[in-house]
């Protein structure tokens, strides 16, 4: 027997069993377009006249329906989802039925499934499945264990925020034994149920615990955990084969599976950054480098011997005045008011720069807890560089400058980068928690870098004569 297409009621079309003219009569929502199914039913979007919000309305698939127990059921998604609390977790904002078709109105989640965006790099992995595992222990806490946690499950919108949904399969310890068992216990999805709920036996918060482990595995390489686990490397790999150990050997419950998480995120953190990270890291870096050159020319321009005459003389802002024999003096050092003031301003914006990138890597968990600052080697290569080249100008040097002018060009080249790197260095020593001058093996790189500088400048101020 066809189903109907018309509304008994007021004749218009139906949407899957439900005329969404009646239903915003009844209800005040107004059916938009459909945008996804669940476990136990569809999902469309709609609009809420009282409350004045865009909402997700989710019913009862018509196929569902018919079996016993699944009606039910599908309205207890809505009692369980009330007990939960978190804003990983979709909230639910009513429940009730329309033409013996039940439905829930819930929050509209803008975002995809987390399918959508596999594979991702190990931090963004692990700092999608924390959250998730967050979502899951407040709805433990709250008696309500999930049963069906896969990528499909969890949305992340367009901000990187990760919202569980889909409770439809979720079971509570004080609802008794056989709830479930009467419209089938094995429900869920076969590639992330754990061994003993496929051998039959009720699924309890470990059940949840295996099942994030297979995102986990999933979100890492893109492929569902099916058959073997997969061949992860190092510490991510020893995680999931934790996760998705044995029932007695997986973790004891999700606050320990998130504990696990944390310590992962802290260590991956700890080593290289996203590439739009370290494009940003370069270009902080570049404006530090950049406030080091000006306040470099100051102290330059403050100790260059000039001869002046009496009166650009100017008392407190100029060292001891050595005489000349026609009235004027040399002025061997003094306060440089505007390179100096120019200096002072590059400071407070290398200062700016520097507090902004720390408060960008705080906010976007890239902050590590300790590990090897890369750049150190880097700067050491070019600190050798710098005073291998600035020995063989002296080897080579001949009265006439037969060298040529580039010479000292390439060698002031050599050194900006040497001050590149050792800011890179300095940024990377902040972010992973420590001082910079605890990096001591930097800082003396750096020391030694601007050895050859100084030393062709200390010599020039000794041979200067007016």
């Amino acid at each position: 027997m066809s189903q109907p297409t018309a509304c008994a009621r007021c004749g218009g079309d139906l949407r899957a069993g439900l005329c969404p003219r009646c239903l915003g009569a009844a209800d005040e929502l107004e059916l938009g377009e459909r945008i996804g199914a669940g476990g136990m039913g569809e999902v469309w979007r709609g609009h809420h006249r009282r409350l004045g919000r865009d909402v997700a309305v989710k019913y009862l698939s018509e196929a569902l329906l018919a079996r016993p127990g699944f009606a039910s059921r599908f309205l207890r998604e809505a009692r369980l989802l009330a007990r939960v609390r978190h804003p990983g977790v979709v909230a639910v904002f009513d429940a009730g039925e329309e033409e013996g078709v039940p439905f829930l109105v819930m929050e509209l989640v803008e975002g995809g499934p987390l399918t959508a965006r596999l594979p991702l790099p190990p931090a963004e992995a692990l700092r999608v499945v924390t959250a998730a595992a967050e979502a899951l222990a407040a709805a433990h806490a709250a008696g309500v264990v999930h049963r069906d946690v896969k990528p499909d499950n969890l949305l992340v919108t367009p901000e990187g925020r990760v919202v569980l949904v889909d409770f439809g399969l979720a079971t509570a310890p004080d609802e008794g034994p056989g709830t479930l068992t009467q419209a089938g216990a094995l429900l869920g999805t076969p590639a992330f149920l754990p061994p003993e709920v496929l051998a039959g036996r009720p699924a309890d918060v470990r059940a949840d615990v295996y099942a994030l482990g297979g995102v986990l595995a999933q979100a890492l390489t893109g492929q569902p955990p099916v058959g073997t686990l997969p061949a992860l490397p190092g510490s991510l790999g020893a995680l999931v084969r934790k996760a998705m150990a044995p029932h007695d050997d997986r973790f004891s419950d999700m606050a320990s599976f998130l504990a696990a998480l944390r310590e992962a995120a802290r260590q991956v953190g700890g080593g290289e950054l996203p590439p739009e990270e370290r494009t940003l890291q370069h270009a902080a870096s570049g404006v530090l480098t950049a406030v080091s050159g000006a306040g470099f020319a100051a102290v330059v321009k403050c100790v260059t011997p000039k001869v002046i005459t009496a009166a650009e003389a100017e008392p407190l802002t100029m060292n001891a005045l050595q005489p000349l024999p026609d009235g004027r003096f040399v002025s061997r050092a003094r306060f440089e008011e505007g390179p100096i003031l120019g200096a002072v301003g590059a400071a407070a914006l290398g200062a700016l720069v520097w507090a902004l990138m720390l408060r960008h890597w705080r906010q976007s968990g890239l902050l590590a807890d300790g590990g090897r600052v890369p750049q150190v080697r880097t700067l050491w290569g070019l600190t050798f560089l710098a005073v291998g080249w600035a020995a063989l100008r002296r080897v080579l040097a001949t009265p006439d400058g037969a060298l040529g002018p580039f010479v000292p060009i390439l060698g002031g080249g050599i050194e900006v980068l040497c001050l590149g790197c050792f800011w890179m260095g300095a940024l990377e020593t902040a972010r992973r928690g420590r001082p910079v001058l605890s990096e001591w093996r930097l800082v003396l790189g750096i020391v030694v870098a601007t050895i050859p500088p100084a030393v062709a400048l200390a010599e020039w101020l000794r041979d200067w004569a007016p």
